[in-house]
């Protein structure tokens, strides 16, 4: 369970695409008065921002618009927006679990997941591209 954990924790630290405790407030963002900045849910009572949601949807568009080849329907950009909620979710849910279970990555963690998955590409070039345009 634990290293299951951690390589889900690792995959979305590296930006790679539960709602259990998802509560919206009327539908509808609320503003942090401190902050300015819209919450659009909160797990756990941890909030989630907008701008995390927004930018996993950036994310995920950008990899639709790659495989259709720019062909998106409506339908097809709601349920992208759907999953990048979905996801944000999920993700403050392993980040709550791990720091209730007191989980730790090491370096040396982080690095043999890091040479795992350069394994999967043809070169090192090729890896790196990936990361830039994920980063992007």
């Amino acid at each position: 369970m634990r290293k299951l954990l951690i390589c889900v924790l690792l995959v979305g630290a590296l930006g790679y695409v539960g709602s259990c405790s998802k509560k919206k407030s009327n539908d509808k963002a609320t503003v942090a008065p401190s902050e300015g900045i819209a919450i659009i849910a909160k797990v756990n009572g941890e909030p989630v921002f907008a701008s995390e949601v927004e930018r996993m949807v950036e994310k995920m568009f950008q990899q639709a618009r790659f495989k259709f080849r720019g062909q998106l329907s409506a339908k097809d950009s709601a349920a992208i927006r759907q999953n990048a909620f979905d996801w944000s979710i999920a993700q403050k849910l392993l980040e709550q679990e791990a720091t209730r279970q007191h989980i730790e990555v090491s370096d040396v963690e982080i690095q043999q997941v890091l040479a795992r998955l350069r394994q999967q590409f043809a070169s090192d070039q090729e890896f790196e591209d990936a990361l830039a345009q994920d980063n992007s």
